[in-house]
């Protein structure tokens, strides 16, 4: 994912989507069928065929896992892509390059906050006390709300 720069910064989709699929296509492979019969309590005859191809499967499990992932990873892109598409079109997708090079709590709070690690420091808040302590937690509360929504750039 990183290497085709697309910006998933929580890693969601080697999280979800690839242990998801891993996961389904493990299942068809590894499914005995005393735990499919337990799960889907059909006939004995169709737990032999449908258990996973390492427990005398005919590999219609793993066929069937294979074309839900596909159909899946089909769904999603075709529904993300649409909706970043839309977002796209009205500019939401992204900061402007300034605010994000000075930082989204100066153009969202209206201060730069910034703790060094292992200590009491901070660094560019105006007026702020150390981390912590009540004064500092007061003059956060109190700050304004950030607006919300963004200017649309004239075309």
């Amino acid at each position: 994912i990183k290497r085709t720069g697309i910006d998933d910064v929580v890693d969601a989709t080697a999280i979800h989507g690839f242990c998801g699929a891993l996961g389904v296509l493990l299942a068809a492979l590894f499914t005995t069928p005393e735990n499919y019969l337990q799960v889907y309590g059909s006939s004995k005859g169709r737990a032999d065929k449908c258990a996973g191809v390492f427990y005398g499967g005919d590999g219609t499990s793993l066929a069937t896992a294979l074309i839900f992932v596909l159909v899946v990873v089909a769904w999603t892109t075709l529904s993300v892509g649409f909706i970043f598409h839309v977002l796209r079109s009205f500019y939401v997708l992204r900061i402007p390059i300034a605010i994000e090079e000075s930082g989204l709590e100066e153009s969202q709070n209206g201060r730069h906050f910034l703790v060094e690690m292992g200590s009491n420091k901070t660094i560019g808040g105006p007026n702020m006390s150390p981390p912590g302590s009540f004064d500092n937690m007061a003059q956060i509360i109190a700050a304004p709300a950030p607006a919300i929504g963004r200017q649309v750039p004239a075309v």
